[in-house]
């Protein structure tokens, strides 16, 4: 008997390709000596990948405190991460700053004008977070195949 080395069902040995799974067979000089598990319950396949309304959480999360990127880093976009944090510091704190200084010296202006850009940042990389998270997924995790 003969097993594919990928799912564990068995597969006549002049096949290329196993009939469950999708695998190549010709590949591997030996086939798998595992024996097939039962099939009567393992009809569901599921994806592992980043989770988009993560990413977007922790964007949203973490931006209000002008913490911006770390939704892009976990879903692997480091450097772009790494770039958003370090704006998102610079425009936070400007922001915070003409927050502080408006209530001391009541000049609206700069609160009005860096607010607009924070919170315009804010929501913005949270979405690109989201959308990372998705591209990230569409790259890098495998499609469930269909046993058909």
């Amino acid at each position: 008997m003969e097993f594919c080395p990928r799912c564990g069902r068995m597969v006549e040995p002049n096949l290329a390709y196993c009939q469950s799974c999708g695998a190549a067979l010709m590949k591997h000089s030996s086939f798998s000596s595992r024996q097939p598990y039962d099939t009567v319950g393992a009809t569901t396949t599921y994806r592992v990948g980043k989770r988009p309304w993560i990413a977007l959480g922790l964007a949203l999360i973490f931006g209000i405190f002008a913490l911006w990127g770390i939704g892009h880093i976990y879903a692997g976009k480091f450097a772009r991460g790494i770039g958003l944090f370090f704006i998102g510091l610079f425009v936070g704190g400007l922001f915070w700053l003409s927050v502080i200084l408006s209530i001391i010296l009541v000049g609206y202006v700069g609160m009005a004008l860096f607010g607009i850009f924070f919170l315009g940042g804010w929501v913005w990389q949270a979405f690109d977070a989201y959308g990372a998270a998705q591209e990230y997924n569409e790259l890098h995790v495998p499609q469930p195949r269909s046993s058909w």
